[in-house]
């Protein structure tokens, strides 16, 4: 596998998405297609092949932040619901046995403070080609912020990378709900 040349940390927001993450560029090398699910597309498409994006991470050896957004246009007293899907792209298959699995903490943070969180717990490897290899991952429960200050959504690996953990993240949602309840 070879590194593109350039930053540790790659700005997004060419893409629309005013996310940065700080994993390194890499272009796939044929060896991926043999131990990495390579028959699914996004999960927006339903996973074909071309029908659409994701973000697909080959975790750091160093278990950490690799995903950060900046959320703007919050409301006070508002509950914050979040979604995501995720597929530990690597097949279950014996040449991957032993590897590490994702295991991803959902932060939303000000500053260094952690006003919420949530983890996936490891996410299984699946058959090449099966359909059940995207897992739906939502908050257990709502926060509610206590200010309209932004908030960073941020995701952090916690299974070090090099040996497996090697993943695809796709439908990152993030709403806010209005309920009336003085009519």
């Amino acid at each position: 596998m070879s590194t593109a040349t350039g930053t540790h940390s790659v700005n997004m927001a060419t893409l629309g998405t005013g996310a940065t993450t700080t994993y390194q560029i890499r272009y796939t090398s044929s060896w991926a297609t043999d131990v990495w699910q390579s028959t699914l597309g996004d999960h927006t498409g339903g996973g074909s092949i071309g029908s659409g994006r994701m973000f697909v991470v080959n975790a750091s050896t160093t278990a950490g932040e690799f995903y950060r957004r900046t959320l703007t246009n919050i409301v006070q007293g508002a509950p914050i619901n979040a979604s995501l899907w995720i597929m530990n792209i690597d097949t279950n298959i014996a040449a991957n046995n032993g590897k590490n699995l994702p295991n991803i903490t959902v932060k939303f943070m000000q500053g260094t403070t952690t006003l919420y969180s949530y983890n996936t717990g490891d996410i299984p490897r699946e058959a090449p080609g099966s359909t059940s290899a995207w897992k739906f991952f939502k908050s257990p429960a709502v926060f509610i912020p206590t200010s309209n200050a932004n908030i960073e959504l941020v995701l952090v690996n916690n299974a070090p990378g090099g040996a497996g953990n090697d993943l695809a993240i796709d439908d990152i949602i993030v709403y806010q709900s209005f309920c009336d309840t003085d009519n």
